[in-house]
């Protein structure tokens, strides 16, 4: 079974804090809005940065936003600012894509 394994800089959801809670929008332009129905359609992954960095939310918020992304077919990529070949290979070494991460070498573009 295929899937589409989207990495950007934005997902199509963006996480704010505003007075101590989590707000979850959809996100506005770019990549986002251009891929948004088309992956909605297929099975599919997007990962990329969520829009709030790691040093503003707690460790119990990051869980947090990673079950409500999850729930929406994305994932947060807090690490973006390494760069994404980091980002990319932490997510190879997890488990949920460990049969992607069965091929031979992978290249960045």
């Amino acid at each position: 079974m295929s899937r589409l394994l989207i990495v950007s800089n934005r997902i199509p959801v963006s996480v704010t804090k505003k007075n101590g809670e989590l707000h979850f929008d959809p996100s506005a332009g770019g990549v986002a809005t251009g891929l948004g129905s088309f992956y909605r359609s297929h099975r599919s992954l997007w990962i990329g940065w969520p829009g709030i960095t790691r040093e503003k939310v707690r460790e119990r918020e990051k869980e947090e936003i990673r079950e409500q992304l999850h729930g929406q077919d994305c994932q947060a990529g807090f690490h973006l600012q390494e760069g994404c070949g980091e980002l990319l290979l932490r997510v190879l070494q997890q488990d949920r894509l460990a049969s992607f991460s069965s091929f031979p070498s992978v290249h960045i573009l």
